[in-house]
């Protein structure tokens, strides 16, 4: 017999005086409701109730019990409706992860707006450009501003935006070095980049040309993980960045920095959402990742 429903039955019946009423209240037959009675008297070995024509009555043994099981019964459907209310209430803690540069410009107001909306749900908010692993580092939604790693399958990735690319650098550099116009002329000059993950020196930069993506094979002397350490190289005019240009806008906006007009342009690089793959979402990751759906399609600097 299933136990829960034992435990319903057997309270009911407790409850009620009768087997009969106890049927009607659960909407099943007398005769399941005398059938689990029974199961549990003989899995007992005592009587649970004194039948009469009329009605029943608990035994000693079946005022123990039912003082024990309305406890549990009780914990049970409190246990229940707070599991129904991961999909459907927005509480509990969300953990959000970004990168460093982009996530201090867009994902924390996004955030920050989201939990307004939202008071009874607490957001732990962190930068990090490493890898990760939703599962064991217990990160509900991951913002990466690059392809999601082909062996993630235990992923789900969503795209929420794109952002506009510029290489730019300092006047003083282009005093010292000239201006590049062309993508080809980029590979004389020092560029200042992320290091890349498959090979030595700057992860290369890429270029959509006439026929297609263009990949140019940068290096520089300045390398970095974070991209506010290359900003503030590159102000000082140690060399070219290629970032994006909401990274950058108030160092154009003040002519520390200006963005170049190349014979082609860099190619805009989306932005991607993740979120572990083998459960069902909550309602605070479903409806965080739809609004930022809603208010990251367009990364520009005012967007």
């Amino acid at each position: 017999m299933d136990r829960l429903t034992g435990m319903e039955i057997f309270l009911q019946a407790a409850e009620r005086g009768s087997f009969s009423a106890a049927a009607h209240a659960l909407k099943v037959s007398p005769g399941l409701v005398t059938k689990h009675i029974k199961s549990l008297e003989e899995q007992f070995g005592v009587d649970l109730f004194h039948r009469t024509t009329r009605r029943v009555k608990l035994t000693d043994a079946g005022a123990i019990l039912r003082s024990r099981w309305q406890n549990i019964l009780a914990e049970i459907r409190e246990a229940e409706a707070a599991v129904a209310s991961e999909r459907t209430k927005v509480q509990g803690t969300l953990r959000i992860s970004t990168p460093g540069a982009f996530g201090r410009l867009k994902v924390a107001p996004l955030v920050a707006d989201y939990a307004k909306l939202h008071p009874e749900l607490v957001v732990e908010l962190l930068f990090n450009n490493d890898r990760f692993d939703p599962i064991a580092d217990g990160i509900d939604v991951a913002f990466k501003m690059s392809a999601i790693a082909e062996d993630a399958s235990n992923l789900i990735v969503r795209r929420v935006g794109v952002y506009e690319v510029v290489v730019c650098g300092a006047p003083s550099y282009f005093g010292q070095h000239g201006r590049p116009s062309a993508i080809d002329e980029l590979t004389r000059h020092n560029c200042l980049g992320h290091r890349s993950e498959t090979s030595p020196g700057i992860t290369p930069w890429r270029f959509r040309g006439p026929e297609g993506v263009v990949t140019v094979p940068v290096s520089g002397s300045y390398l970095s993980n974070n991209t506010d350490a290359l900003i503030a190289a590159a102000v000082q005019g140690h060399g070219l960045i290629c970032l994006p240009r909401l990274m950058v806008f108030d160092e154009i906006a003040m002519e520390s920095l200006t963005a170049l007009e190349l014979d082609c342009p860099p190619i805009e690089r989306p932005v991607y959402a993740s979120w572990a793959g083998n459960r069902n979402l909550s309602a605070r990751i479903r409806t965080f990742i739809d609004y930022a759906v809603a208010h990251l399609p367009d990364c520009g600097p005012t967007g």
